[in-house]
């Protein structure tokens, strides 16, 4: 754990940054990746998750000292959505909030639509740094999604491998999900993923509805095995739909209540990467659960 206090941390923060800004000026991107990979690295090393019971305190303070910066309107009004949202316990339309760039020159920020140039330093918007709900929508090819796809099913049964059933209902603790839960999620996402695919090749511009299930007393009643072989040949059924496909259908899209337009290229990435990233829990369930 890092022992510096916390403002020469943000100094040598800022020492990063600039290094690699500075770097990127004279034409040397690949010393300059190696400092941004260093500044984020920080970022997340130092960053703590805010406990839920928390989170709209410091929302409502983020908010109060924009303003006294005199922060932009729209992104203050954007920012409240996101607060109010939080509250409520229910999803961010992306009407709410829409897309999010950042000028990489001069930093400026823009909602929507961005303009035709920075009304700050003239920089065109194929510059600007868009900020994607989360790092799930980073494309792929491809051909890189499809293998991503194909081989997931054999990383989810290594990692349940010689568990009980029991086992895998049990929670580490209550507010965790047990492997079966994490399981079902993965399996009922992937159902989720071959329906999308299906709307966007066959209907123009279909309606997408953000969906979250989780097992519910009736779904624990589903032995886990059945689970992975309904994900395994529902998987299976969607490599084969998409090899078929050609390069522009994979640009075919639809609208996302909360992310707007979205491609079936993203939603294969997003999907590949997300049921991935519960890989880690599963494996600390079971870990926490003796299995």
């Amino acid at each position: 754990m890092d022992t510096l206090p916390r403002g020469e941390r943000y100094e040598r923060l800022m020492r990063l940054v600039s290094l690699a800004r500075s770097l990127e000026a004279q034409g040397y991107p690949n010393a300059a990746k190696l400092y941004w990979a260093l500044a984020h690295s920080q970022q997340l090393r130092e960053s703590r998750q805010v406990a839920p019971c928390e989170l709209d305190n410091k929302m409502a303070a983020a908010i109060d000292c924009l303003k006294a910066d005199n922060a932009d309107p729209q992104l203050i009004e954007a920012l409240k959505h996101g607060r109010q949202a939080l509250a409520e316990k229910r999803p961010i339309r992306h009407t709410e909030i829409p897309s999010v760039r950042v000028c990489r020159t001069c930093g400026e920020i823009f909602l929507g639509d961005p303009p035709p140039r920075c009304p700050e330093c003239a920089a065109r918007p194929i510059t600007f740094l868009e900020f994607l709900p989360m790092y799930h929508w980073e494309t792929l090819t491809p051909s890189q999604a499809l293998v991503a796809l194909a081989s997931a099913p054999d990383e989810v049964r290594a990692a349940v491998q010689g568990m009980s059933e029991e086992q895998m209902l049990q929670k580490p603790d209550p507010e965790a999900a047990s492997v079966h839960s994490l399981v079902f999620h993965i399996a009922f996402d992937q159902e989720l993923l071959a329906e999308r695919i299906e709307k966007m090749l066959t209907q123009p511009y279909p309606q997408l509805e953000g969906v979250a299930a989780w097992a519910d007393a009736e779904d624990e009643q589903i032995p886990v095995q059945q689970l992975l072989e309904r994900y395994q040949r529902s998987r299976e059924e969607t490599v084969r739909r998409l090899m078929h496909i050609s390069y522009e259908d994979w640009q075919r899209s639809g609208w996302h209540n909360e992310f707007g337009r979205v491609t079936i290229l993203q939603q294969v990435c997003y999907f590949a990467r997300h049921e991935r990233g519960h890989l880690p829990q599963i494996e600390e369930a079971r870990r926490l659960v003796g299995g």
